[in-house]
């Protein structure tokens, strides 16, 4: 788990960060700068919490259920039922709607792909795997 200050940072201050935050992402114009800029910026654990939440808002919107996600990223139905539940709400409105441009598409095709190739070992797992990797195949081609 992350741990994150219970100071309390002024909403001005906060607010102000995150447009400076926000600036220096947008300033990032090759993939490689932006990959530097995730590995400097964030912790393993940071990163792996939002590739794992992009992975379940985009399995989520395959259609897959709650326990086959949780099957396959290793995270538990809680937490998938959370992302859910924020994404009913319109929460995560900007990624569905990158997930749904093609140019972008593939970027998030290959998260998905290194996170069901390493999943979890056994047999429900192999064949879920299996399956998320042909619908990967299917929604690459654009015939999903």
């Amino acid at each position: 788990m992350v741990n994150v200050s219970k100071k309390k940072l002024p909403k001005d201050v906060e607010w102000e960060l995150l447009k400076q935050l926000s600036a220096i992402i947008v300033a990032q114009q090759r993939a490689k700068d932006s990959d530097a800029l995730l590995y400097e910026l964030f912790t393993r654990s940071e990163r792996l919490i939002f590739v794992k939440r992009v992975g379940i808002i985009a399995l989520l919107q395959r259609g897959y259920s709650p326990y086959a996600i949780s099957s396959a990223l290793n995270v538990s139905e809680t937490t998938v039922a959370k992302v859910l539940a924020s994404l009913e709400r319109g929460k995560y409105e900007n990624i569905v709607a990158t997930l749904k441009r093609r140019e972008h598409r593939e970027s998030v095709l290959g998260i998905l792909e290194s996170l069901v190739t390493f999943g979890l070992p056994g047999q429900p797992q192999k064949r879920l795997r299996a399956k998320i990797k042909g619908d990967i195949e299917a929604w690459r081609s654009g015939a999903k």
